[in-house]
């Protein structure tokens, strides 16, 4: 299994996981803050950094076919699916997964949306951040 940890941090959703007993063939984060990149590369040294969410190059999240597994949801018009979603997951423990699976994991920036901020909302230039994901 991969796992991308978006928006990183320090790695607390990382740290999580592996504690919980996830294990990962690659593992991939995105940050920008260079402290909190300091420290998860200390967490975790094996992963690898793709810097700004908005400038991923998603081509090298492909498979080996060239398959491109990730795509950026901005302005893209999401469709509720016919399927209820408890009839699409399916329950999955990490350990017994497949290499072509992913675990995705991310805390958008909340600075814009926190009453400690301006109030920019959603909409704001660090919380609409979320859209990249």
């Amino acid at each position: 299994m991969k796992y991308l940890d978006l928006f990183a941090g320090i790695g607390g959703f990382a740290l999580g996981a592996y504690r919980a007993g996830w294990r990962f063939d690659e593992h991939y984060f995105s940050e920008v803050d260079k402290y909190a990149i300091e420290v998860y590369r200390r967490r975790f040294p094996d992963a690898i950094p793709l810097g700004d969410i908005k400038e991923v190059d998603t081509t090298s999240l492909a498979d080996t076919s060239g398959a491109r597994k990730w795509k950026k949801l901005s302005g893209v018009q999401l469709q509720k699916p016919s399927v209820p979603i408890e009839d699409r997951v399916r329950l999955c423990d990490g350990a017994n997964s497949s290499s072509e699976e992913w675990f995705v994991t991310g805390g958008f920036p909340c600075q814009d949306i926190s009453v400690a901020g301006k109030g920019e909302g959603i909409g704001g230039r660090r919380s609409g951040l979320w859209f990249e994901m």
